[in-house]
């Protein structure tokens, strides 16, 4: 599968941020919880703050276990890093499902870009911007992955069509990822993206 992104419609500065397969690529998670406001007024100031600590210490520890790093975190969202797709889908999966024992949905963007490392530690570039702005479009639950990760990826992903993020200077095909063998679809009925052309 070719990349979706039309490299050709924009800036060679852009092409850079949004990836092209060097090594030098990264994977980009970020993830944030669904109606957190709505939690906070259930649960009180110190109850959610309590649980909030809790969770990020189960987010950072999954982050670990999976090969990632919590670059930054934000309220109730985090950008996370990971040096493949597959290790940061496999994160995106435990993470969703710890936050749902607790009650809570989440709802995360992956993407694989080029990023500048900025002297606070945070990471910059549109790559990081395209991974938020995926994030931003899942739906509660949903983990949303780019054309680009998922062709740096040897999971099977079902489409989930073409959009246009804020921001972004070309339109992005994005994917979420199949259920593990067992718990969804037949392997047979799963597309596959290990034929991407980079």
């Amino acid at each position: 599968m070719e990349p979706t992104v039309d490299t050709a419609a924009v800036s060679p500065e852009a092409r850079h941020w949004l990836g092209d397969g060097t090594p030098g690529d990264q994977t980009l998670v970020f993830a944030d919880m669904v109606d957190s406001t709505s939690h906070l007024i259930r649960l009180g100031d110190a109850a959610w703050s309590t649980l909030l600590d809790a969770l990020d210490a189960v987010r950072d520890d999954l982050a670990c276990r999976h090969g990632g790093r919590t670059v930054n975190v934000a309220g109730d969202g985090a950008l996370i890093t990971f040096p493949s797709t597959d290790s940061a889908v496999s994160f995106c999966e435990a993470w969703h499902i710890a936050c749902r024992l607790s009650g809570i949905e989440i709802r995360s963007g992956i993407h694989r870009s080029v990023v500048q490392h900025r002297a606070n530690g945070d990471l910059a570039g549109l790559g990081v911007h395209l991974a938020a702005r995926l994030q931003a479009t899942a739906e509660p639950g949903q983990i949303l992955v780019s054309d680009r990760a998922a062709c740096a990826s040897s999971r099977p992903f079902t489409p989930r069509g073409m959009f246009l993020l804020k921001g972004i200077p070309a339109q992005v095909e994005a994917f979420e990822p199949e259920s593990p063998v067992g718990l969804g679809s037949s392997p047979e009925s799963r597309p596959s993206h290990q034929r991407c052309n980079l």
